[in-house]
């Protein structure tokens, strides 16, 4: 009975952080979505994009990309985002490639590609 006490507990734990990180996920997405309908139309240039080894769900790859983000007001910005994007896709995205995004006004670090 001591030894299931411990694992139980260990149990318990994994699931409670696998739920903690599936509601952070999924809230983060549907901010995404709400930013794409409301955030500022800027073009960016895609400077590196690299994998991180995460999948969103079935051939959607959580990506890392650099971009240099030219807003329609303000001087030309470097940012990292992370965001999914589906392997067919992913040729839009080579380094040198121009992209629309949407820039969060109240933070312009923090902001999505359109599809």
């Amino acid at each position: 009975m001591e030894l299931r006490s411990p694992l139980l507990i260990v149990v318990g734990l994994v699931l409670l952080a696998a739920v903690a990180v599936a509601v952070f996920i999924f809230a983060r997405a549907g901010g995404e979505k709400a930013l794409e309908q409301s955030g500022v139309a800027a073009r960016a240039k895609v400077l590196a994009l690299a994998r991180t080894g995460v999948n969103r769900g079935p051939n959607m790859p959580l990506v890392r990309l650099k971009l240099e983000v030219s807003p329609p007001r303000g001087s030309t910005y470097v940012v990292e985002i992370e965001q999914g994007i589906h392997v067919m896709d992913l040729p839009r995205y080579e380094p040198g490639s121009e992209v629309e995004v949407r820039i969060d006004p109240r933070d312009r670090d923090h902001l999505v590609l359109l599809p």
